[in-house]
């Protein structure tokens, strides 16, 4: 019964994501509790100003989920962060699996800490550096560094769509930050960010920052606005996505999510929005691989247009 009425993408966003937080922007509170907030995805103390590593993991985990992580790892971002304990093997106690939940007002938050120089906090004054963004090769290093140290393993087979994730997202949030540096804007257009990503390595480039640099698509063009990639262990079908109306809902909330385990066709779907209020699922396919071959990627895209027609979608 949430109202989901709001002045941009953010607010919009924020029912869906904590009902604590959703309390706090209606009685006109949250603002003044993001730095709390940030503090505890970071997992430092109140007032204190050192990173850790376990707080450079959890704004990974808020965007992009980085799969099961060692036990003393996942004790410490559940009891000081945001993170929730989903699974534990009594038996193979050296991993747990965690997952943050979908939240919009968190993803926003570490969205920030991953463009460069962007700082949401910078108007309030005080010390806070921080929150001061880094480039998106920073980010990726710390990822590739998680990954090699043992810390975490992906969730299934490889890094592979955790790299195409967090790729995807970077150049979103390149597009965003261009849209607005109070990054309340997340509809971008999906012309503008497949152009993003065939353009170069976003991890190498600088953020637009200035409106003069903003992109020109048209806005009544395809849209995409997802903020984080979640884990979705539901089997539904595309058809049961699109007749329960979740594209909507995973639009209006900034998401996009992973495939559930055993999905051949895609890896990952988003939703993107066209015409005023009509949605339709993106669907992703990660191939890790040195090379592929234009053959196999016919055949990868194919089977993909074989599902959107098996589930009768006829824009997708």
């Amino acid at each position: 019964n949430s109202n989901r009425s709001g002045n941009n993408d953010y607010e919009k966003s924020i029912p869906y994501g904590r009902p604590l937080f959703a309390l706090l922007h209606k009685k006109q509170e949250l603002q003044n509790s993001l730095w709390g907030i940030m503090d505890r995805i970071l997992s430092q103390p109140a007032g204190t100003h050192s990173g850790s590593k376990k707080g450079e993991f959890s704004v990974l985990g808020t965007r992009l989920q980085m799969g099961q992580v060692t036990f003393n790892l996942a004790s410490e971002l559940v009891s000081a962060g945001y993170a929730h304990l989903i699974h534990y093997d009594a038996e193979n106690s050296s991993f747990a699996e965690i997952a943050f939940l979908p939240d919009p007002v968190c993803a926003r938050l570490c969205m920030s800490m991953m463009i460069e120089d962007c700082n949401l906090f910078r108007a309030s004054g005080g010390n806070n550096e921080q929150f001061n963004g880094k480039s998106p090769k920073d980010w990726s290093d710390k990822a590739s560094e998680f990954f090699s140290l043992g810390m975490c393993r992906p969730e299934k087979g490889n890094v592979g769509e955790i790299a195409a994730a967090f790729y995807m997202l970077a150049c979103g949030d390149k597009l965003r930050y261009a849209k607005s540096q109070n990054l309340d804007v997340f509809s971008v257009s999906l012309e503008d960010w497949i152009n993003a990503m065939a353009a170069g390595d976003p991890l190498q480039q600088d953020a637009m920052s200035s409106s003069s640099n903003a992109p020109k698509a048209q806005e009544m063009g395809p849209q995409l606005n997802f903020i984080q990639v979640c884990r979705n262990f539901l089997r539904y079908s595309l058809k049961e996505i699109q007749n329960c109306n979740l594209l909507q809902r995973w639009y209006e909330a900034g998401r996009a999510l992973y495939s559930y385990p055993g999905c051949t066709a895609y890896d990952i779907v988003a939703p993107l929005r066209y015409g005023k209020n009509q949605y339709c699922p993106m669907l992703i396919s990660v191939k890790n691989r040195m090379y592929l071959s234009p053959n196999q990627r016919e055949e990868s895209i194919e089977a993909m247009k074989k599902l959107l027609k098996i589930n009768e979608i006829q824009t997708g």
